[in-house]
């Protein structure tokens, strides 16, 4: 999958340096209700639209999926406390196991249903 990933960014750069070639003669940009304007190649403002389209898109993305990492970052925080207690409770139990079995005399207590596999 990576390299069809710098496939496209190849074909996507070659495609920007034609348009940039093809598109150098320069446009008068103005700011409307200010008296400034710059004299700008076309594919600057061309390429400037775009790179501002990109960053817009990204930051509402960024916005929206906000709650969901968060979401997400107090889960696995959940699953992996949880973990550690799973764990903590195994070694009690085996600790426990060792004790009772050495204060009867050797005989091991009788071995529940196992779920160390999971």
């Amino acid at each position: 999958m990576r390299i069809v990933g710098w496939i496209v960014a190849a074909v996507a750069a070659i495609i920007l340096v034609a348009f940039s070639v093809a598109n150098r003669g320069g446009i008068s940009v103005s700011f409307a209700p200010l008296p400034f304007t710059l004299d700008v190649p076309l594919f600057a403002v061309a390429l400037g639209a775009l790179a501002i389209g990109l960053l817009a898109g990204a930051f509402a993305k960024m916005a929206v999926g906000s709650p969901h990492r968060r979401v997400a970052r107090e889960r696995l925080h959940r699953i992996r406390a949880l973990e550690r207690e799973i764990a903590d409770l195994r070694t009690e139990r085996d600790r426990l196991r060792a004790q009772a079995a050495a204060g009867r005399g050797g005989a091991p207590l009788p071995a529940g249903p196992s779920r160390d596999a999971a």
